[in-house]
C-alpha cells in the first residue's frame, strides 16, 4: 500500500581508519599517524592538521694552521634544512690575516652557508692556513789580532788583523715572531803570518801559525815581542887579553931594597950576619909577593 511516508532506519555511529601521514625527506610531522576516531550522525565535521617542520641540520667549518697542523678554530652551526645560516668565513678569514696568516684554501669558496636537507650527514667545511714568513740572512766574524811590540811595551809596528766571515739563512715568522736558521757556510782557515823584520831585534815567533776557526769561535789576540839581538861579533864568555902578556906593573911598589952597608956589616957579629940574611931574604919575598898582587889587579882593571 502507498502510504507517502518515508520510514527512516536508525543509523549507528561509525569510526574515521587511522592514517600515517605521508613521509617528506628531511621534515617531520608533527603526527605520524591521525587516528582513528568515531563519529556519530549530528557530529560536526573534523579537520586535522599535520605539520611538517624541517629536521635539525648540522654543519662545521674548521680553520687549520698548515704550518703547525693545529687547529685555531672551529665555527658550529646548526638549524633547519634549507636555512641560510648567515654565516661566512671572510670576517674570520680576514682577522687571521691580519695577525699575518696567510690563506691556503677555503672549501666555503667565501659564500654565505646554507643548511642541507639530510639529517644523517653533517656539512663539513675546513679554512687552511699558514704562517706569513720572511727571509732573513745572519752574518758572523771571527777576527785574529796579531800585536808587535818590544820587551818594554811600545808598539814595534802596525797590528794585523785577520776576518773569518761566515753566513746563514732563515726564515722569520711573523706569527710566532721567531726564526728558523739554517746552517752556517763552512769552517775557514787564518792564514799564517810572517813576522816582520827589525834590525838589531829579534822576534818571539818567526811565523804566527794558520789557525782554524769556526763560526762559534772567539777572536783572539796574539802578541809578538821583539827583544834586543845578540852581538855576534864577540863571542860569548871570552875573556879579554892583556896588551904585554906577563908584564908586572910596579908602579907604586918599592924597585930596591938598599942592602945594609958593608962597614956595618963588618961590625956586627956573626949571629947579626945571620939575622941580616934571614931579613934580606924577607924582604925579598914580600916583594915578589906585592908584585905578584900588583900583576893580578892589573889583570882584572883590563
Amino acid at each position: 500500500m502507498v502510504t507517502g511516508v518515508t520510514t527512516w532506519n536508525e543509523v549507528t555511529s561509525q569510526t574515521f581508519a587511522s592514517h600515517e601521514s605521508p613521509v617528506i625527506a628531511d621534515y617531520t610531522p608533527d603526527y605520524l599517524v591521525v587516528g582513528a576516531e568515531v563519529v556519530s550522525l549530528g557530529d560536526d565535521d573534523i579537520v586535522k592538521t599535520v605539520t611538517y617542520t624541517a629536521d635539525e641540520q648540522k654543519l662545521t667549518v674548521t680553520f687549520i694552521d698548515d704550518t703547525t697542523g693545529e687547529t685555531l678554530k672551529m665555527v658550529i652551526k646548526s638549524g633547519p634544512s634549507s636555512a641560510d645560516t648567515g654565516y661566512n668565513t671572510a670576517s674570520d678569514i680576514k682577522n687571521y690575516t691580519d695577525a699575518h696568516y696567510e690563506l691556503v684554501s677555503d672549501s666555503t669558496n667565501g659564500a654565505n652557508l646554507v643548511f642541507d636537507h639530510d639529517a644523517n650527514i653533517e656539512q663539513h667545511y675546513a679554512v687552511h692556513l699558514k704562517h706569513h714568513t720572511n727571509h732573513r740572512t745572519d752574518t758572523k766574524s771571527v777576527h785574529r789580532t796579531i800585536h808587535y811590540t818590544y820587551a818594554d811595551g811600545t808598539p814595534a809596528g802596525d797590528d794585523v788583523v785577520q776576518t773569518a766571515s761566515f753566513t746563514r739563512n732563515g726564515q722569520y715568522d711573523q706569527v710566532t715572531h721567531e726564526t728558523a736558521w739554517g746552517d752556517w757556510t763552512e769552517n775557514q782557515n787564518l792564514g799564517q803570518v810572517v813576522s816582520p823584520k827589525i834590525d838589531g831585534y829579534t822576534a818571539s815567533q818567526d811565523v804566527v801559525a794558520e789557525m782554524a776557526v769556526t763560526p762559534t769561535s772567539e777572536d783572539s789576540e796574539i802578541t809578538v815581542v821583539y827583544g834586543k839581538a845578540p852581538d855576534k861579533s864577540r863571542k860569548p864568555n871570552q875573556p879579554a887579553q892583556p896588551e904585554k902578556p906577563g908584564q908586572i906593573d910596579y908602579q907604586g911598589q918599592p924597585q930596591e931594597i938598599p942592602s945594609a952597608s958593608a962597614e956595618t956589616r963588618n961590625k956586627l957579629p956573626q949571629t947579626g950576619d945571620d939575622n941580616d940574611s934571614a931579613l934580606a931574604a924577607g924582604f925579598i919575598g914580600l916583594t915578589s909577593l906585592l908584585a905578584m898582587l900588583g900583576l893580578g889587579k892589573k889583570r882584572k882593571q883590563d
